[in-house]
């Protein structure tokens, strides 16, 4: 891997953007902070602004809070908290990193980043959310009354366009006392279209005892999804200790088209030590197409950049094929390009050629950024996203977004 410093034109351009965007911080009151909870520094943060929220002992724990405006809150330390974000109007971006709790996003057309998220995230109305380095977990089936309440999946996506990548998602657990509702899946995606990369997704597993069929990793209901694999992807059926059914990794319902990457992979939960014998489910309204081919996927570690520290970014696709890196400071509208597959999603005004290389023989690039130890800087979001061109064709990977943080 390569070592370099943010190229000058970008220093610029973060510089630039850094003169006309707030930083708003919240904490507790020994950190000297101006708010000491997110909602009321949200109600003050004006468009373009971010809130950084710092850590406090013992626990990072804030009351929920409601973001309707473009507003990035953000914390190096992950805090305890529940936010909707709803009402981000077309060509405005609002996001939440770093949260652990429930999401909602609502209503919402222009984009949405859930990133660094412990919790469960649906979305409803929403034309754009990317789920980034999360690691999602759905709410679990309960009983209030003598009424079951079944549980959640990680992810709820409802007439929404969702991005999902570099993420662990697993569907809640049913309640032992409430047969036969059956958990959730790790995915349910209604009416929506779907795009995933170097994710693992997994249905709930059985409680001892259960004789039922368990979720699947993913479930599409009047969907599109694109699964383009990735490091580490997999979806895969819930699983049981004893006798049942497990879940399939994939299940196609009622008119849903699914496309996969070669390395996109799926399988059924477990029998105990035994995989189960069912993987895929495909209705007869529903299509599964091979594309066959590896697609270009990125991710960095650490997942944020902190000043003065090397964010290592890595990107995956075919071996041999070139390979180049933009970074923007804003996203844009989606932009198609004549014989490269997918979309670009960043601003085209503000992006710039960040690296540029080859895959390895493994199908593998790399390369290391230094981020520079400025105050200025603190509060911007980097969003990346790779290229990669064959002597026929192209294609865009995910991308991947690196808050400025403390």
């Amino acid at each position: 891997m390569n070592a370099r410093m943010f190229a000058a034109p970008l220093a610029l351009a973060v510089l630039g953007s850094a003169l006309s965007a707030g930083v708003i911080y919240v904490g507790p009151v020994s950190s000297g902070a101006p708010f000491q909870q997110i909602q009321p520094a949200i109600d003050a943060a004006q468009a373009g602004d971010v809130v950084i929220v710092l850590p406090s002992q013992p626990t990072s724990a804030y009351p929920g809070f409601t973001l309707a405006k473009p507003v990035f809150v953000v914390a190096a330390t992950p805090f305890f908290s529940g936010a909707t974000i709803t009402g981000i109007a077309a060509g405005s971006t609002a996001g939440v990193s770093g949260m652990i709790g429930p999401l909602s996003v609502e209503n919402c057309a222009g984009n949405v980043i859930a990133q660094r998220i412990g919790g469960r995230v649906r979305a409803t109305n929403a034309a754009r959310v990317h789920v980034l380095d999360s690691t999602l977990i759905g709410i679990q089936g309960y009983k209030v009354g003598g009424v079951c309440y079944d549980a959640e999946p990680a992810l709820l996506a409802d007439s929404s366009g969702v991005w999902v990548a570099n993420s662990t998602l697993h569907g809640g657990p049913h309640t032992s006392d409430c047969f036969p509702l059956l958990g959730a899946p790790g995915i349910r995606a209604t009416n929506s279209s779907l795009y995933i990369a170097r994710t693992k997704s997994t249905g709930a597993d059985a409680v001892v005892g259960f004789a039922g069929k368990l979720p699947n990793g993913l479930t599409a209901t009047r969907s599109t999804v694109k699964y383009v694999g990735g490091p580490g992807s997999l979806l895969m059926g819930g699983s049981m200790a004893n006798a049942g059914s497990p879940g399939v990794g994939l299940g196609l319902e009622d008119q849903s088209l699914a496309f996969l990457g070669a390395d996109a992979y799926y399988a059924a939960g477990f029998v105990g030590p035994n995989p189960g014998p069912v993987s895929l489910l495909v209705d007869a309204t529903s299509q599964l197409v091979q594309l066959g081919s590896f697609f270009p996927t990125l991710a960095s570690t650490p997942p944020i950049a902190k000043l003065g520290t090397t964010v290592s970014v890595a990107a995956s696709g075919t071996s041999g094929d070139l390979v180049f890196t933009f970074v923007a400071l804003q996203l844009g509208p989606d932009l198609a390009i004549p014989d490269i597959d997918g979309v670009a999603v960043l601003a085209p005004a503000s992006a710039v050629l960040f690296d540029s290389g080859a895959f390895d023989a493994s199908g593998a690039h790399g390369f290391q950024v230094a981020v520079p130890n400025d105050t200025a800087l603190l509060g911007l979001v980097a969003f990346t996203q790779s290229v990669e061109l064959s002597p026929s064709t192209g294609a865009f990977s995910n991308p991947i977004a690196l808050p400025i943080v403390p």
